[in-house]
């Protein structure tokens, strides 16, 4: 069974809850209906921190239930997920705190479907666990209880699965409007209509038909009705093959880019491989077919990257195909926005290149074609195609010659996490060094890493109360502090480095601390403009909030975003 991402990996032992911290978990079969249903849509790339916040700053410690559906026979990460809680004392809105909540998170669709379904006000799939009597009952699903450890607070969390199907939609999906939206870039950016970052309709699991009254010409203007909280950043990253990964290190140990002290395979941050900014261009524009084409000077001599004598210092056998296979993301998607947006200048510029299409997944399609271009619509989706690429599988339907290829993948760097320094454990792919500098969030603070950028909640004020925009607005507040970020950072450490979600000086008023503290995670960066809100197309600048104060627009001139 497929557990709740994160929450089986942060296991430790029960008996350390202090009694302050237990609580009865809500569950439809024995406390009924709740006082509060709240439906969201969004982005899959913050979930860690979406769940966590949720666990922290959401709710009274201990009494979380977690639902999820499963995909059978697929890797590719769950679309909807329920949290069912009592709302924490802490709560802003009193009609809230000790009340039953239960608050969904549709993934289906990635970011764009945080933005567009709220401007248009149309129906979209969503887990309701009390939808039908069939849903509510214990049997309906696989139940268990997986250990959580939250800012050093370890909580048994019971988790409950189900495998939902068009077959079977109606007992556990109802037809409604978000109420709330959630994105891992500011919404304006996926705004751009006729480019690679306006999302496209997806299936609804219901009717198997595209999402139903979708709109493809919104503009950032179009968000003035919504409410618009800020988050602080993420960081995201990119992902290489296993095979690959150690074969970039061989070829950089030949070539003196690393230590010839270097151990392959080691994932430690001074171990890292590192791709540059223009190489990833060139990449993501699909502009690089074949790894023999990649060249590698060792001493005044050119050599191939699949040269034997990396292969053999790196142990690994050539793949089955010499093709470069690229990993983007889909349409709407802040992944695939923050990529394009650092690497390329797309859409931002007007001599941008966009990203190559993807490569049709049929047999003939990916025998004629190079370089191997795919569009995974999450980011488990992502971790599965890098697997099956190192493998030869197909478990992400997106390999359809189960070929194994060298790959390269846009991801949040927040995954894959159960990797050691020394290299074993976790997923068979790992992340890599841009220009030198592996996904911190210590290096996005220095301005050195690239691929970042800051979130935001959108709330629709035509559906629901004025208690639903109260929860986003602690929930926005709960992504944005120093104090929470840290928290859920704790379970995103990786072997080279602290990563995650972080603060950043216009959504904190905290200090900057030289050298930088993991446990203090404040990055002075922000895209933010003269409109008050962030801007993926602005060059990150640094915020003094001693000066102009947490809540100043902080800009001196004004930003002019395309209409």
């Amino acid at each position: 069974m497929k557990k709740l991402h994160k929450l089986s990996a942060l296991a430790l032992a029960i008996a350390g809850i202090a009694t302050t911290n237990v609580a009865h978990a809500l569950n439809p079969w024995t406390d009924g209906a709740p006082d509060f249903t709240i439906y969201t849509s969004g982005g899959a790339a913050q979930d860690i921190a979406y769940q966590e916040a949720v666990f922290e700053a959401l709710s009274v410690p201990g009494s979380v239930d977690v639902f999820q559906d499963v995909l059978t026979g697929s890797s590719n990460g769950s679309r909807f997920t329920a949290f069912y809680f009592t709302g924490a004392s802490t709560l802003t809105d009193p009609a809230l705190r000790g009340k039953k909540i239960l608050l969904e998170k549709r993934s289906l669709g990635a970011a764009g479907y945080g933005v567009v379904p709220l401007i248009a006000n149309i129906n979209l799939d969503h887990l309701d666990i009390f939808h039908s009597a069939t849903s509510q009952l214990s049997a309906t699903w696989t139940n268990t209880t997986v250990n959580s450890n939250i800012g050093g607070t370890t909580y048994a969390v019971p988790f409950h699965a189900a495998s939902i199907t068009n077959a079977n939609a109606a007992t556990f999906l109802t037809s409604t409007k978000s109420h709330g939206g959630f994105t891992g870039v500011d919404a304006a950016a996926l705004l751009k209509p006729g480019t690679e970052n306006y999302p496209d309709p997806v299936k609804e699991v219901s009717t198997n038909a595209l999402t139903a009254g979708w709109i493809s010409g919104y503009k950032t203007k179009d968000l003035t009705p919504l409410t618009r909280i800020p988050t602080g950043g993420l960081v995201y990253g990119v992902g290489v093959t296993l095979d690959l990964y150690k074969v970039l290190q061989a070829a950089q140990k030949a070539s003196g880019t690393l230590p010839a002290s270097t151990v392959i395979g080691a994932y430690d941050q001074a171990s890292l491989p590192t791709l540059s900014r223009n190489f990833l261009a060139a990449l993501l524009q699909g502009n690089i077919q074949h790894w023999s084409n990649v060249e590698v000077n060792v001493g005044g001599t050119l050599k191939p990257l699949n040269d034997t004598s990396f292969l053999t210092a790196a142990g690994v056998s050539a793949p089955t195909n010499d093709k470069v296979a690229v990993g983007r993301r889909n349409t709407g998607a802040a992944i695939g926005a923050v990529a394009y947006a650092k690497l390329l200048n797309y859409p931002y510029a007007e001599s941008a290149v966009a990203p190559a299409q993807a490569t049709p997944t049929t047999t003939t399609d990916e025998t004629n074609t190079a370089p191997i271009v795919k569009s995974p619509g999450g980011a488990s989706g992502t971790e599965s195609l890098l697997v099956d690429w190192q493998a030869g599988t197909n478990t992400s339907n997106l390999n359809a010659l189960a070929a194994k290829y060298w790959g390269v993948a846009i991801s949040s760097a927040d995954r894959n996490t159960a990797v050691t320094a020394a290299g074993t454990g976790g997923k068979a792919y790992r992340f890599v060094k841009i220009d030198g500098y592996a996904p911190t969030i210590e290096n996005v603070a220095s301005g050195n890493y690239p691929l970042w950028a800051e979130g935001e909640v959108l709330v629709n004020p035509t559906v629901g109360t004025t208690h639903e925009v109260s929860l986003f607005t602690d929930f926005g507040k709960a992504l944005s502090t120093i104090a929470i970020a840290a928290k859920v950072d704790t379970a995103l450490i990786q072997a080279w480095g602290q990563t995650g979600v972080f603060a950043t000086t216009v959504t904190d008023a905290g200090a900057i601390d030289v050298p930088f503290l993991a446990s203090h995670p404040i990055v002075p960066f922000t895209h933010q403009a003269g409109d008050g809100y962030t801007h993926l197309g602005i060059v990150p600048w640094v915020y003094d909030n001693f000066s102009v104060g947490p809540t100043g627009a902080g800009a001196t001139g004004a930003f002019i975003e395309l209409q």
